[in-house]
């Protein structure tokens, strides 16, 4: 279970990077201040500290990959995001669907060690965690479209 957990909190650490444009980025500060801050919200709207065993199951260097890649490579992950996306730019799009794309692409083009289902499935799934109803169905025509692109260019 830990990519998972460690999928959601990338999405989270790139989500909050958003709001921080032109900031140096360093991984290991952003992981380290996420878990020292890390809290979240029960089903009644409840502020609670994260169980310490969330960190105990986040998969470090998987994670670390993650942001280092999606960092690293975001000019290209949003031209293909900006290109498959139909009738839409990143730029009016959700923050949190943004984020959760940008993982998701970076897993299909950068990491040959998870299946594109895996990808698309984790995304979907975050997309209908933490956006609009839509976004499951956003998230994954986006990541079909890209996904042919590559089989197709792959024959």
């Amino acid at each position: 279970m830990g990519r998972r957990e460690s999928r959601d909190a990338a999405v989270k650490m790139i989500f909050q990077q958003g709001f921080h444009p032109g900031e140096e980025i360093n991984t290991e500060d952003i992981i380290s201040t996420f878990i020292d801050n890390a809290q979240y919200f029960d089903d009644d709207d409840t502020k609670k500290e994260i169980d310490l065993n969330y960190t105990k199951e986040l998969e470090f260097s998987y994670l670390k990959s993650v942001l280092d890649g999606v960092f690293d490579n975001v000019d290209t992950l949003d031209a293909m995001i900006n290109k498959h996306a139909k009738g839409w730019t990143i730029s009016r799009m959700a923050r949190i669907d943004v984020a959760i794309l940008r993982v998701a692409v970076y897993e299909v083009l950068y990491r040959d060690d998870i299946p594109f289902s895996v990808s698309v499935n984790e995304a979907v799934e975050l997309a209908k965690k933490y956006s609009h109803d839509d976004a499951g169905s956003f998230v994954n025509g986006i990541l079909a479209s890209i996904i042919s692109e590559i089989e197709g260019a792959n024959g």
